[in-house]
């Protein structure tokens, strides 16, 4: 499957948490570049949505995990760099299979490069 970085987004599909999945923030800026959006800098810094061939959107985002939700939480630009995994919220519509293969396909994208995603936790 093929996944296009959208560089905007209006939210024409409604889209759901499908898993909080540990990712290197790091990683995801070095295999995406520039998010699709900043956010709206409360609950999420950043935000990088994913069309499929099929049109289905999908995307990643930092929710509750910067100190613009709560101050004792590293700032965003702290978090973005972070090479260690970090709870992401990977969201979509309703579709389990293909929230699932974009993640796979997240994964594939970012275990490549020279530090894993696939590490512990930070404490």
């Amino acid at each position: 499957m093929a996944y296009q970085l959208l560089t905007e987004y209006n939210f024409e599909q409604e889209l759901y948490l499908y898993r909080h999945t540990p990712l290197s923030p790091a990683l995801i800026v070095k295999a995406f570049g520039e998010p699709t959006s900043k956010g709206e800098e409360y609950k999420v810094s950043r935000e990088y949505f994913f069309r499929d061939e099929d049109g289905y959107i999908t995307g990643i985002w930092d929710y509750k995990m910067t100190s613009l939700y709560d101050e004792d939480l590293p700032d965003p630009e702290q978090f973005w760099k972070s090479t260690h995994p970090q709870y992401m919220s990977v969201v979509g519509a309703s579709n389990k299979e293909k929230n699932e293969a974009f993640l796979q396909w997240v994964i594939s994208q970012t275990s490549n490069l020279p530090f894993s995603s696939r590490t512990m936790l930070d404490e």
